[in-house]
């Protein structure tokens, strides 16, 4: 568990049952200071999460995000793959 092949971190067995309850907080961490709603990819709401992503899991599996600090750690992003995976419960 947590290691990575190719680009994405992945766990043996199923994702986990995320929520948006366990999203949300990593939204606050590391993304609402750049991407708040006057920016050029907005990503302050669960709606536009939904709608980015394919994208967020990308640019933050590549590590090409967050752009200032640490990056996700793989169970952050485990988590937001395992929101996407459960239909955004």
């Amino acid at each position: 568990e947590g290691t990575t092949i190719t680009m994405f971190p992945f766990s043996s067995g199923e994702l986990p049952n995320s929520s948006w309850e366990d999203v949300e907080p990593i939204m606050t961490d590391y993304c609402i200071n750049c991407h708040y709603e006057s920016a050029l990819t907005p990503l302050h709401t669960r709606e536009l999460w939904e709608v980015n992503i394919d994208d967020i899991i990308r640019e933050v599996s590549n590590q090409d995000m967050p752009l200032i600090g640490a990056p996700l750690s793989d169970e952050d992003i485990i988590t937001i793959r395992g929101w996407k995976q459960g239909g955004f419960r």
